[in-house]
């Protein structure tokens, strides 16, 4: 219990404190925000942590008990997406993934699929098989689009404008040129919105991929 309080309350102070941050790291999170398809905002998290402190009170059931049934059903549910990097076979890869995959077995209890208990292979063959999903966003060609929001701490003037150009996917060498066009401007387009134009104290260019 006491650990579980510890965390809690850390939790929570991060949260704060991104509340209080600098707006232009609240601009960065609002970009993720309309990008990701499913994201939730430091708002929104923060909010459903104080309810789960609170749930002690207006529940039968421990904030503890509530944190591990919620886990067991987002184990449940999983499936794996696997990256092995390194000087390994693609049965080692296979092996070590199905390892982690087996040790998560008995915390998160047996998979029910279709009505039917499968054994542990057929499970994990179903689990390393993720359905095909968009995670981002894909903004249409040729369109602007505006997304406003109030500063989260309101005893901070100060603002900020994020802008985002979206590329679309990406292969290797892709991927290294839009690299070395950010390395050539990187400069240039700070000396330009910082010093020339004075713009803002908090100028940067970056890529997100």
């Amino acid at each position: 219990v006491e650990l579980f309080e510890r965390l809690v309350y850390k939790l929570e102070q991060d949260f704060q404190d991104f509340m209080v941050s600098q707006p232009y790291e609240h601009a960065i999170d609002g970009a993720d925000q309309v990008l990701e398809v499913v994201n939730f905002s430091i708002p929104q998290k923060l909010a459903a942590l104080q309810r789960l402190a609170r749930s002690s009170s207006s529940s039968s059931k421990s904030p503890q008990k509530l944190v591990v049934e919620h886990a067991r059903r987002f184990w449940r549910d999983c499936r794996v997406v696997a990256l092995v990097h390194g000087n390994v076979t693609p049965a080692h890869a296979k092996e070590m993934t199905q390892s982690i995959w087996k040790a998560l077995n008995e915390f998160r209890g047996k998979t029910t699929i279709n009505g039917n208990n499968n054994d542990d292979n057929d499970d994990f063959a179903l689990a390393l098989a993720p359905p095909v999903e968009r995670r981002v966003v894909q903004l249409n060609p040729g369109v602007s689009y505006v997304y406003r929001f109030e500063e989260y701490n309101p005893d901070n003037t100060n603002s900020c404008t994020h802008l985002l150009l979206q590329m679309g996917p990406l292969e290797l060498e892709d991927n290294a040129t839009l690299g070395f066009i950010h390395h050539l401007i990187k400069e240039p387009a700070f000396n330009q919105l910082r010093t020339e134009e004075q713009l803002g104290y908090i100028v940067h260019t970056s890529i997100k991929t």
